[in-house]
């Protein structure tokens, strides 16, 4: 009388999602300086330069694999087209 789901063989075979440890990694930066602020103690303000939102956002685009294939692929096209019609236009307005 199975439930229909997967068996807990095929649940632990599965593979895991690639962005898990990052993600684990913040929360438990983000845990540790919660469990200093309950215990009274000074949490440092100041982020170093490589840090904060802007350089999560762009270090997790920049790292995300199917951003890097669409690049390769309809980003790579799109560049090659641009810089065709670029150097039309160039080529027509210096006449």
């Amino acid at each position: 009388m199975g439930s229909g789901g997967p068996s807990a063989s095929q649940q632990l075979s599965t593979p895991r999602d690639p962005h898990g440890g990052f993600i684990a990694y913040f929360s438990t930066i983000a845990l540790l300086e919660g469990l200093r602020l309950i215990r009274g103690k000074q949490v440092s303000q100041a982020d170093p330069p490589a840090s904060g939102p802007y350089f999560s956002g762009l270090a997790l685009t920049a790292l995300n694999p199917f951003f890097l294939l669409w690049r390769l692929t309809v980003g790579l096209v799109l560049v090659a087209l641009t810089t065709i019609m670029a150097g039309a236009y160039a080529l027509v307005a210096l006449l």
